[in-house]
């Protein structure tokens, strides 16, 4: 009864909240606090958001130090709302019955709050604008679709369902394809539109979401490069981002993974030659992740350290091909500090279930963690 009545007042609270939103702009800078979470004030205008990179560096691999404050405001607040949806997802499975059951209705609440008034819709964005949106909807979709398949009971309001699904047109509409766009300028942010696009409609039921993402795959293996050693292939965009070429090599390669993933169940079952294709990529990229001196043959630049959490990729991709060697040694190498991954829902152990790996032989240099709890 307690988190009825809470509901009630929410939805009241939200109402109002809206209309001193429209009338007092500078109240949307305040946070709520909600089952004890603090979340942002629902985004409604424009996303006229700057790119962290300067623009005229052609590699995009350098800092901007002249951050519009603004901008950078809008872009913290979205962030914070969408990493709550996969850290609550998460606390819940990992609770008790009573306290899901709690946190459940807590996580409605807090997507209330941004579904209600129809956050982060406007067609008005930058480049940035929208590469901020298609993220959010990766998050939250991922985050929501893991929580209805671990726990088949949950199901989104129809406010949330229609929020997420406006999100998701809006997507289609941002990364709309021309038949003369260069291809040199199709990279992540199109293989992760497509990604945020697909899991939104397993989340909603949505297969027409799933033709238009998988002809973005198909564009994506198209753009893999064939190493000349034959075992090897990379996405040159990426390899192109001067020191960050590495980072992005495995931040582009994550929406590939969940969409080869997720393909024959989507009803687009991969092709041969795009099986060998991503075998060969996910080769290059974990053999110069895990080896930073094997790169510097491949890379004009030494490379940024990547962050072992954009390595997780490799979990639902050994879920996917279990005996590939690199993607291996990768996994054992990074399996003690993967961390979770808001932008692929958080923690994915659950989702895609790796303990048979402990049973198979190990690949060679990689650390002994058999011991080690995650």
């Amino acid at each position: 009864m307690a988190l009825q009545a809470v509901a009630f007042y929410r939805s009241l609270y939200s109402k109002i909240a809206i209309i001193l939103m429209l009338l007092l702009p500078s109240v949307a800078a305040q946070a709520d606090l909600i089952c004890g979470y603090e979340v942002p004030q629902p985004y409604l205008g424009p996303l006229l958001i700057d790119s962290k990179y300067d623009q005229s560096d052609d590699s995009k691999s350098t800092l901007d130090s002249s951050l519009d404050v603004e901008s950078d405001a809008i872009k913290s607040d979205i962030y914070a709302f969408i990493k709550l949806i996969p850290k609550i997802v998460d606390q819940a499975h990992n609770s008790e019955a009573e306290k899901q059951v709690y946190l459940a209705d807590c996580l409605s609440l807090i997507l209330d709050e941004w579904a209600l008034p129809g956050a982060i819709l406007s067609a008005e964005a930058t480049g940035t604008g929208k590469a901020v949106r298609k993220w959010s909807l990766a998050t939250i979709s991922m985050a929501l679709y893991k929580r209805s398949i671990l726990h088949p009971e949950y199901q989104l309001t129809e406010a949330q369902s229609n929020w997420i699904g406006a999100l998701s047109n809006q997507v289609k509409l941002d990364y709309a394809q021309s038949p003369n766009e260069p291809f040199d300028k199709f990279n992540n942010h199109d293989y992760w539109a497509a990604w945020s696009v697909t899991v939104s409609g397993m989340l909603l039921g949505r297969d027409d979401n799933f033709d238009w993402s998988y002809q973005l795959l198909d564009k994506a293996f198209e753009q893999i490069r064939r190493h000349s050693s034959r075992h090897l292939a990379l996405l040159p965009n990426e390899v192109e981002r001067g020191s960050l070429g590495l980072d992005y090599s495995n931040f582009a390669l994550a929406p590939i993974v969940m969409l080869s993933v997720y393909a024959e169940k989507n009803g687009f079952p991969l092709l041969s030659e795009n099986l060998s294709a991503l075998d060969k990529l996910v080769t290059f990229t974990s053999m110069v992740t895990s080896d930073a001196s094997a790169g510097s043959q491949y890379f004009d630049v030494e490379q940024t350290p990547v962050p072992a959490y954009k390595t997780t990729w490799v979990i639902p991709f050994l879920h996917f091909s279990p005996n590939h060697h690199g993607a291996r040694k990768l996994y054992y190498q990074n399996l003690i500090v993967f961390g979770n991954y808001s932008m692929l829902g958080g923690e994915l152990s659950d989702l895609f279930d790796l303990s048979g790996l402990e049973k198979r032989a190990r690949p060679p240099n990689t650390i002994n963690l058999s011991v080690v709890k995650r």
